[in-house]
């Protein structure tokens, strides 16, 4: 997927009412990516997390992401007692991967080693609960793929070129978890 293919998506998503997680590898990149979908879609559908916000504004904003995105309570008779916001996008780094318990109905993540992949898929459709319609299947976009092998400069610098090649060339288009994650793992 392309960047422009991304916010095409991301307003497909929004009108749809889904959740959209985005994960990317630098912090300079999700904050252009808020930025570019807040200008479409306004302030109050967009969250952007990563790791350089001060530790106290850090929590806030987890504590928030798991009230929003997190796993829905439910009273005695078994129906939902809390209500995930409809139309939401959040666009985090690596942060988004290491244990936040948030659920998303689509997800686009940025090119990265095939374990670090795999940590980010776990946040799509984490728990049972209804998702909108044309959502009810979990789909993972690839963001930052090269057919040359030339990737984005950040993610290049964090991760090196021969890790992502690895992980792009062995990535599958359809993935079952759990039973593919080793395979994956020692292949890359």
């Amino acid at each position: 997927m392309t960047d422009e293919e991304l916010l095409l998506l991301a307003e497909k998503v929004l009108g749809d009412g889904a959740n959209l997680g985005i994960v990317v590898n630098t912090v300079k990149k999700a904050q252009e990516l808020g930025r570019k979908l807040t200008a479409l879609s306004g302030e109050d559908k967009i969250e952007v997390f990563h790791s350089s916000f001060l530790a106290a504004e850090r929590v806030k904003k987890e504590e928030r992401l798991r009230k929003l995105l997190g796993k829905q309570k439910t009273d005695e008779a078994g129906l939902m007692t809390d209500q995930r916001p409809r139309g939401y996008i959040v666009i985090g780094t690596q942060v988004i991967e290491q244990s936040l318990d948030i659920d998303f109905d689509v997800m686009v993540s940025e090119l990265a080693p095939i374990d670090l992949l795999l940590q980010r898929i776990g946040r799509l459709h984490r728990h049972e609960q209804l998702r909108p319609k044309g959502y009810e299947n979990p789909v993972l976009y690839l963001l930052g793929t090269s057919s040359s092998l030339m990737f984005d400069e950040g993610s290049q610098a964090i991760y090196g070129g021969y890790l992502l090649t690895r992980a792009q060339y062995f990535m599958a288009e359809v993935i079952h978890l759990p039973g593919d994650i080793p395979k994956l793992v020692q292949s890359v």
